[in-house]
């Protein structure tokens, strides 16, 4: 799992707007005052949704990786009437989010099987902070038991 963290996160680097990347440890929903990122970030979680065992203590797994795209703006303007170009600014993190699809979608190497965007979701945390969830999944043999 943590090679698959690695390649993602190095995937994330591409993604210029992020001024932070990082493990996905709460951060966005514990904290006192605010939460201790840098904004635009992305937090990153790597679960195993399916693991099955192939012999020779290998087995194939599936990998949710989900992407938490966090940004701090609570003010914005995003309204028909608002001028064009501060709802453009406003809408900045629907770019972002695209960048980390354009990024992460079909990649594969010799480690991991194709990564697939499997859906969108957005929500607003108790600080006010805009969070758009992206999951991937993909598949990879986990060779690690078998080292």
């Amino acid at each position: 799992m943590k090679e698959l963290f690695l390649i993602i996160c190095g995937l994330l680097e591409t993604v210029p707007a992020l001024k932070w990347i990082d493990k996905d440890k709460a951060q966005l929903e514990i904290f006192d005052t605010k939460p201790a990122v840098a904004f635009p970030c992305a937090l990153v979680k790597v679960e195993l949704s399916e693991c099955h065992s192939i012999g020779g203590k290998l087995q194939n797994c599936t990998a949710l990786v989900t992407i938490k795209l966090g940004w701090d703006f609570f003010t914005s303007d995003t309204a028909t009437t608002a001028p064009d170009e501060a709802r453009a600014r406003s809408l900045a993190y629907y770019d972002t989010g695209d960048a980390i699809y354009a990024a992460l979608e079909g990649y594969f190497d010799m480690q991991v099987n194709e990564l697939e965007r499997t859906s969108v979701k957005e929500y607003i945390n108790k600080g006010g902070n805009t969070i758009m969830l992206i999951p991937f999944s993909t598949t990879f043999t986990d060779e690690t038991a078998a080292a």
